[in-house]
Formats: structure tokens, sequence, C-alpha cells
């Protein structure tokens, strides 16, 4: 109870408290004043209730996966999942069994196709494999897939049982559309989907399967580009697809503004679907030996869509200029920088392919891949930037001597146990190395460290992984390219081109300090000692001007530290200390990078 205090303060030194007495014999406390006290507590509480409340919804639900994959040689298998058949409402149910990848020698037969086949090493299975946006990163996956054990069985109709239930798996909203969208009344189907085939929680797998991402998408059946579950325009959108493909009423189309500007503008709304802008595409696409495009009930051909895309870009600035911007449709927006463009460009240029869909050749280096050609996709995991194109480059993969093998530099093999400024360093050492210029340090190509999820908080837990790494000034982000993130498209320009242009115009870059001498890289840490002239300071270790205490030939062996005699070191660890030096000497004219407070210098 509050007691009744006295109407002076307390005596005691150094102290404010006021005295109280205690109660009279016959006298009440008062829990409150009278008047309006009551109705005040009252509303605060509630106030403060309805805070609380709202604090607790907002806070998102993860609901955690029950199921756990069974082990597979993922070197040599994949998981396909067969979605079993069902019909309108009934619960999603879907089993998973691991095929092995076929021999290139026996893919294709006489019509391209790919055949399930038992061998002695396992089984091939026939598939399809499902392209698709993943959803929001904020996203909370929420719709439950019942996951039954393997059973054996391969056929079309399988029959289950409470007593094969192996667990339950969640996922989000556009993932749950496209299996809707896929499952049959009647049949079972074969499908390959990233989200639910590959381990994602085992990084060992994970690096292991996205090594041979592309035989996945070379080997299916079809690979379906799903853009998600469609909207009223939808069907309007793709009629007005297959007319621009009658060539003989093309030109008809843009000479009517009147009538067509409504449908250029859908056009244009098609190509800023959010598929359009993940990086994985580009090798799901271009690798398909057929693939089909999907947008809720509607459906075309992969080829079909292509050619009505390149067609409307053939035209694209007439159209603009008579149908698009006098109706105030898309004025801001570019459609030259959207993904669609680049994706219809670059699945006809990055290859050389046999009437069967084989690759023979790749055209393109990783370095043009990365920082010029793909700035318009993003990737939900930024180590993705790079790893999503490795099997798109022609530098990237090389037979070993002697051997039929395939391998890759460890520099950039995917490895997601890499802190994110291991993987971005150990790339653009690699890009200085191939190209034999600096100019990787001057383009903006790389995403920022993105906040962990809602999932992955919670997947991380207390491992000390769930940190936010901070990233030194060198790395080349890309908010401060043309067009800023890849999602700026949209709003079209924001800054002004590199000074060191594109990699693809070779000999022909606006601004090059170098003369053409040949660059050089290290990357390490190392004990710097500042120059006691002022003239000459310098972040450059203190022995990096003598004579010999460098060489272009003797690569330190990677992972480690270089051991020089005359110079102090450190050891270098994943996400601990890793200093950039590059050197550039044209002149009297150093550059140096480094991480550590961020700050870089320059000296001339």
């Amino acid at each position: 109870m509050p007691p009744y205090l006295r109407e002076h303060t307390n005596d005691q030194p150094k102290s404010y408290a006021q005295v109280i007495r205690s109660l009279q014999k016959g006298q009440r406390a008062q829990t409150f004043d009278p008047g309006t006290r009551a109705n005040t507590t009252t509303t605060e509480g509630n106030a403060i209730r309805a805070r609380f409340q709202g604090i607790v919804k907002s806070v998102p639900v993860v609901k955690k996966n029950t199921y756990k994959h069974e082990p597979i040689d993922y070197n040599n298998e994949i998981r396909i999942l067969k979605i079993l058949h069902g019909k309108g409402d009934d619960r999603i149910e879907c089993m998973l069994f691991p095929s092995r990848f076929r021999p290139e020698k026996e893919l294709v037969n006489g019509n391209g196709n790919v055949n399930g086949k038992a061998t002695e090493e396992g089984r091939t299975d026939r598939y399809w494999a499902l392209s698709y946006w993943w959803g929001d990163v904020n996203e909370v996956a929420g719709n439950k897939i019942t996951i039954y054990h393997d059973t054996g069985g391969r056929g079309q109709h399988q029959t289950m049982t409470e007593l094969n239930r192996s667990g339950t798996f969640y996922v989000r909203n556009n993932l749950k559309a496209a299996l809707l969208r896929f499952r049959d009344p009647h049949d079972d189907v074969n499908v390959w989907v990233d989200a639910l085939c590959i381990d994602q929680e085992n990084n060992v797998e994970k690096k292991a399967q996205v090594s041979r991402m592309h035989e996945v998408y070379t080997q299916a059946e079809n690979v379906c580009v799903w853009l998600g579950e469609g909207k009223e325009s939808t069907p309007e959108t793709f009629s007005f697809l297959r007319e621009i493909l009658d060539l003989r009423n093309f030109d008809e189309l843009i000479s009517d503004p009147e009538t067509t500007s409504r449908k250029w503008a859908l056009i244009v709304d098609l190509m800023s679907n959010r598929w359009f802008s993940r990086r994985w595409v580009i090798q799901e696409l271009a690798l398909a030996r057929k693939a089909c495009v999907l947008w809720g009930d509607e459906e075309l051909e992969w080829s079909n869509f292509a050619d009505a895309i390149a067609l409307f870009m053939t035209k694209y600035e007439e159209i603009k200029r008579t149908s698009l911007d006098p109706k105030g449709y898309h004025d801001a927006v570019d459609a030259r920088a959207l993904g669609a463009n680049t994706i219809v460009h670059a699945t006809t240029n990055l290859f050389r392919k046999t009437q069967e869909g084989r690759v023979q050749q790749r055209l393109l280096p990783l370095e043009i891949l990365v920082s010029s050609l793909l700035l318009a996709f993003e990737a939900s995991e930024p180590r993705d930037t790079i790893f999503a194109v490795l099997t798109l480059a022609k530098d990237s993969r090389f037979a070993e001597e002697n051997t039929d093998a395939i391998i890759e530099d460890p520099r950039i093999s995917p490895d997601y146990d890499k802190s994110l400024l291991d993987v971005y360093a150990d790339f653009m050492n690699y890009c200085v190395e191939k190209s034999q210029s600096l100019d990787i340090l001057c383009r903006y190509w790389a995403p920022l460290p993105k906040p962990l999820t809602p999932e992955q908080a919670l997947k991380l837990g207390n491992s000390g992984r769930d940190k936010e790494e901070k990233m030194p000034t060198w790395i080349p982000f890309i908010s401060r390219s043309a067009f800023g993130e890849p999602h700026g498209v949209l709003g079209g320009r924001v800054n002004g081109d590199s000074f060191v242009g594109g990699p693809e115009r070779k000999g022909q870059q606006t601004y090059n300090a170098s003369n053409n001498l040949r660059a050089w890289a290290k990357f390490g840490t190392y004990e710097l000692e500042p120059s006691r002239d002022p003239a000459r300071r310098s972040t450059f270790p203190a022995n990096f001007m003598r004579q010999g205490s460098f060489s272009s030939s003797k690569r330190p062996e990677l992972g480690k530290t270089h051991v020089n005699e005359n110079q102090p070191h450190h050891s270098r660890s994943d996400g601990a200390m890793k200093d950039l030096v590059a050197g550039l000497l044209s002149g009297s004219c150093t550059r140096s990078l480094w991480k550590g407070d961020g700050e870089g210098s320059y000296t001339r």
C-alpha cells in the first residue's frame, strides 16, 4: 500500500527521498487519486497492452522443418522431387529420391531427349527443372509440404500411407503456387527444385551441387520458367506476344499507337517481373535444351517468348516515342536496362551450341559476366554474384593435365563457408591475374552484405556467424554503378559510368593511367611501416621498393600468407584482417588499398 508522505523532505545527508509515516489507526490507504486517475490508469494500461500485442504480431513466426535430407553421393547424384498426384485443395505431398548424373556421351539420343536408365552405379531418371523467383528475402516460409520416405517406386502413380511419412518442409508462397501448377490430378510428376532438392544447411553438399548445376539444367527434359500466379492482364499480355510474332502484322502494331499503347506497356510490365532479376536464371535458361515460360495458366515456348521480346527491342525507340511516353506509360523505365532484355541477348551470345543443344564453346570470361554484362541481376546470397555464373564463363574451369577431370581455380570455387570479403578478394585477385589489369577495382559490381532473414538468424543461433560483416571501402559496391542496385533499373540511371569502361571493350577504355603496363596484385596481411619522408609517404610494406622483394612469377600459395624474410607478417584467417596491396606503377604513381580502418591512400 502506498503510505502517506510528510510535507517536508528527508533530512539525511545527500538524500532526496521523502520521509514517510505509517498509517494511523482507522486510516485508509489510497490506491489511486480520486477523480480521473482511475480512467487514466486504465487507458495507459490498454495502450501498453496494445503496443505489446503489436510488437508480438510484428515478429515473424519461423516454422521449423522436421524433414531431414537423406545423404546422397552429392558429387555424382542429385535429388529429384516427385510431386504426388492430387487435386484442388489437397495438401501438397512429395517424395525425394536420388538420381545419378548422366555421362555426357550417353546424354543425347536422336531427338535430343534425356532417357531414364538404370546402370550399375545407380539409376538416372527423367525430370523437369524449375526456374523461379524465391520470393522476398523477408518473407517467412509458411506453406507446409508433406514429404515421404523414398519407397523405391519410380512409377507415375505412388500411393503413400502415414507409415511412409518422413516430415514436413515449409516453402514460400511462390514455390507453393508453382508446385500446385505442376501437380497432375492423376500422375506423379518429377521435378528438380533447388530449395528442396539441395540440403541448404549442408554447405559441403551445397558446394558440390552448385559446381555441377550446369549438368542439372543440361540434363533436364525441360526447364520451366515460372513467373508467378499471374494477374488479370496476363492472358492479354501473352496474346499480344503471339501477335508480335506475326511478322506480317508487326509493323501495323507499331503504326497504330492509339490501339496498342496499353499493350506495349503490358510488355514492359512483363519484362519487369522479378524472375528476370534473378542471377541464377541466366545459367538455368542458357544451359537448357528446351524451355517454356509459365505465368499463371498461360504458357509459351521460350524460343517464341525470346523472339517476341527481341522484336520489341529492335523497335523500342520508336515504340517508346510514339506509344509509351505520350500516354504516360513507363516514362522513367528504360526497357534496354531490364533483365529480360539482357537474358534474351545473353542466352544467344554466351555459347556456341550444337543442334541438339549441347554447349560446344563458352565465349565470355568471368570478369565480363560479373562486372558488366549481368549487373541487372541480383542474388539473395551475395556470394552467388560470382558462384551463379561460374559455369557460364570460358575461363573458370579447365581440364587437368593427362586426365578427363574438370577442375576450378580454388579462389573462385563455390565455398559458402568463406567470408564474403574473402570471396570478393579472391575473385578480384583472380581477375587481375587473368586480365593483367587492375580495372576490376574500378568497376562497380559487388553487392553489400545483406542482413540476416529471420530463418537464417534462427539457423545460425549463437554460432557467432550472425554478426554483420563489415567491408572495406576498396570493394567496388554495385550501388555506385550506373543504375545502382539491380532493382534500380526501374528508376533509371543514377550514376555515371566507370572511368575504365566495360571489360568487353578491351582497348577502348575511357581512362587509362598505366600506359598499358602489366598489372600485379598481392593479397594478404602486411605489417605497414610509415615512411619518414612525408613527400614519399606510402601505405605499401616497408620493403616494397626494394629490388626483388616481390616476384610476379612466384605467387604465394592460396589461403596462406606469403612469408618474406625481410618483412614481418601476420597469419590469415577467414573473416579476420585481410589486406589488399595492389600496385600499378607508371612513373611515380602508386596505388594501395587495404582492409583496416576502411581507408586508402594515393601517392604521386
